[in-house]
């Protein structure tokens, strides 16, 4: 039997305590359930992820994207974050994992890319794995083209068994894709090398965009 109520509002929400109506849960928008506390909706849960509006405490597993600041994507102060896997990655090959868009506006943002690479042939999985991370500054004015620029690589470490082979991975940015009046867009790559044969490999990402003005920056794996 399915239990049924009517939406409630923040100030209000429709499940609460006698000792405290303003807190509780509700969804105050089609498709997304909201925890309120004292009036005010601090987490929405939505099939793209989840938001809030206050800082989460570190060390709880997110499933999804977890955003910070802001419950809108690409908001100024807001802070996207997830988790990507891309395997099949061919040996030397640059490739894609993350695209950035970016609307016609003035738009700011930086993006931290954590790399975790292994090799993923049957024999010889995972016998050496690199971790690296770079950042990305991207920054556009209305009526020009989005401009970005990579960082070098950032406290990079490589874990080998005996006898196992030696993997690189690197990171950089494409050229930008769209015109001066439309929305741009610009991969990130990643190229993971291994010293003996040329099989495929394994990336697990960390990503990170953090916008510094209204309406600005989305990105999402490929």
């Amino acid at each position: 039997m399915a239990l049924h109520t009517k939406k409630g509002t923040a100030a209000l929400p429709a499940f609460s305590f006698n000792e405290d109506a303003t807190t509780g849960y509700d969804s105050l928008a089609a498709g997304q359930l909201d925890l309120v506390v004292s009036g005010v909706s601090k987490v929405q849960v939505t099939s793209a992820g989840i938001a809030s509006s206050s800082p989460m405490t570190t060390g709880v597993l997110f499933p999804s994207n977890v955003r910070l600041g802001s419950a809108t994507a690409g908001a100024a102060g807001a802070s996207d974050e997830f988790i990507l896997r891309k395997t099949g990655i061919v040996d030397a090959a640059a490739t894609s994992i993350l695209r950035v868009t970016c609307p016609n506006v003035n738009a700011a943002a930086i993006l931290e890319v954590t790399i975790l690479a292994t090799i993923g042939n049957t024999a010889a999985a995972e016998n050496s794995t690199r971790v690296v991370k770079y950042m990305v500054a991207f920054t556009r004015t209305a009526g020009a083209n989005l401009a970005a620029a990579a960082s070098s690589a950032i406290g990079a470490a490589i874990a080998t068994v005996a006898a196992g082979a030696t993997i690189t991975a690197t990171a950089a940015v494409t050229s930008v894709t769209g015109g001066v009046t439309a929305s741009n867009t610009i991969d990130v790559q990643v190229t993971v090398t291994v010293s003996a044969g040329t099989p495929t490999h394994n990336v697990t990402a960390i990503v990170r965009l953090i916008n510094s003005e209204t309406g600005g920056m989305t990105m999402a794996a490929v």
